[in-house]
């Protein structure tokens, strides 16, 4: 789950799909990918739209991330049990969509994420401030449009990155959900997608 890897991935696909220039929007850690490929293939693109997603997270974020078991292959004895251990970190939404969509049941009965261990990328604190470093390096050198649509009260981004962003990207606009986080995608759908066609409009 490289960066590089993924960026790569969408390039095969513009080859033999796409084939013109076109609009890349990814959220989380989907956004970080599309930072990647912007920088790799930024002739394919128009422009480049990241939800709520930075080359980093801030200290909140890593906490939230080790609170939900984002970095490891939780086991759950129902989805009900999954969804109740998110609504108890203020994320139901987020255990909802995980449980109908991430998950398998094991022989057992219970219920594990989709969890590739072996090709987990990055495997160790250095492995992972390598990657943080390479993106960084990597949004310095996408030279089209990038939009930032994040949540007011984002677990991800505080106003440090969001700083950091806006110096380093070339061409860049942030706007904000408001009373939302990280989860806004589940909780406020309309509002997130009013506002990708508010910069796509604005951009023709």
């Amino acid at each position: 789950y490289k960066p590089e890897a993924i960026a790569n991935d969408i390039q095969v696909f513009y080859e033999k799909v796409i084939k013109e220039p076109f609009i890349l929007s990814g959220y989380s850690l989907g956004g970080q990918f599309g930072m990647c490929y912007a920088a790799k293939y930024h002739e394919n693109l128009k422009t480049l739209i990241v939800i709520d997603s930075a080359p980093s997270i801030s200290i909140k974020g890593i906490f939230t991330l080790l609170l939900t078991g984002a970095a490891t292959n939780k086991v759950f004895d129902s989805k009900k049990d999954l969804i109740d251990f998110y609504a108890k970190a203020g994320h139901q939404q987020i255990g909802e969509y995980l449980a109908e969509y991430t998950v398998n049941e094991r022989e057992d009965g219970k219920i594990i994420f989709k969890f590739d261990n072996e090709h987990i990328s990055p495997k160790t604190i250095t492995f992972n401030m390598l990657r943080i470093t390479e993106l960084w390096r990597a949004v310095k050198r996408i030279p089209i449009p990038v939009y930032l649509i994040k949540g007011e009260k984002s677990q991800i981004i505080n106003k440090r990155i969001t700083a950091l962003m806006k110096r380093t990207i070339k061409e860049f606009e942030v706007t904000e959900i408001k009373q939302t986080g990280h989860e806004m995608i589940f909780t406020h759908p309309k509002e997130v997608s009013e506002a990708i066609l508010r910069f796509i409009f604005k951009e023709k």
